[in-house]
């Protein structure tokens, strides 16, 4: 939940127990998921696994572990609301693990791909990184269907004094805690924008926070972002029914977003880019990869900044 355990410090910390590293068998990469609101322990396991597949499928061999916190809240407004404070707790946490790696494995690249909220989670703990001097310590971060607001990463505090719960801008962390910054938006995702290109439709971010998502539609124009920023449209790459289940990500048969009707449950998902959970590849029954998602751009751009 974010609240500090009495043995905490032992927890995060001694990173040696908890990966069986001594020093000398630093794997030299480190990729690090954060899942987003609404999963389950077993739903958190499962999508970092999916990272872990796509990233085999596409011969990118890396370690990858799951930051794994208690978003599966109520899914209502109160239950959003609970999931971003406990979002914004366990940035520190998140933190405090990368710092213990780092001091076992100074010399090792880590890698953040954030999903959804576990965006508020990684902007939460660079901001804990920054406030304890901690720069240039991650290598690159990725943010897949990012949930949360749109100027957020500015380099202004003033663009962020409406954030609820409080969150301070992270443009001035971003820039000084890692080498290279992506945000990877998607302008059909039915849960951060219209479910209609072109509409002022309501839309389920925009009833929680009145505002623009920064996976949905990127960054706001008018602020200012950090010089590591980077940003692309990855809709093409979360597919339709043209090549896979469009509507069946983990592939458990079922859809991945339904959504409740005065004629019963529909599937929304209809378009390339709809799939709010697809951005970390697509299963058969089997559970084997047939999509990779956005993990493809994900690698693309670690390629490119080695």
């Amino acid at each position: 939940t974010g609240h500090e355990l009495q043995n905490i410090s032992t927890l995060f910390e001694n990173v040696p127990t908890l990966l069986g590293l001594n020093g000398n068998n630093c794997p030299g990469e480190l990729a690090i998921y954060i899942h987003g609101i609404w999963a389950t322990p077993e739903e958190a396991k499962e999508q970092t696994e999916r990272v872990y597949l796509s990233l085999q499928d596409i011969n990118y061999e890396v370690p990858v572990i799951g930051f794994s916190w208690i978003s599966d809240t109520a899914f209502s407004e109160r239950g959003w609301d609970l999931a971003k404070m406990i979002a914004n707790k366990n940035g520190p946490l998140l933190a405090k693990f990368i710092n213990g790696y780092k001091e076992i494995c100074p010399g090792d690249e880590i890698r953040l791909i954030a999903h959804s909220l576990g965006s508020r989670v990684t902007l939460s703990a660079f901001q804990s990184l920054y406030d304890d001097n901690r720069f240039r310590i991650i290598d690159s971060v990725h943010l897949l269907g990012g949930a949360v607001d749109n100027e957020q990463i500015s380099l202004d505090s003033q663009d962020c004094i409406n954030n609820i719960p409080k969150l301070e801008c992270s443009g001035e962390a971003i820039n000084a805690t890692t080498r290279i910054f992506f945000n990877l938006y998607n302008k059909e995702d039915n849960m951060l924008t219209p479910f209609y290109s072109g509409t002022d439709e309501s839309y389920p971010y925009k009833d929680a926070e009145n505002d623009d998502a920064l996976g949905g539609i990127g960054k706001q124009l008018d602020i200012s972002s950090p010089p590591n920023y980077n940003e692309e449209n990855v809709e093409n790459y979360i597919p339709s029914q043209l090549n896979v289940d469009y509507e069946d990500a983990n592939g458990d048969g079922q859809c991945d977003i339904p959504a409740q009707t005065a004629f019963g449950s529909i599937c929304p998902i209809s378009v390339q880019g709809d799939n709010h959970m697809g951005y970390m590849g697509f299963r058969d029954p089997n559970g084997k990869i047939i999509d990779r998602g956005a993990i493809e751009i994900v690698v693309d751009n670690w390629k490119n900044i080695q």
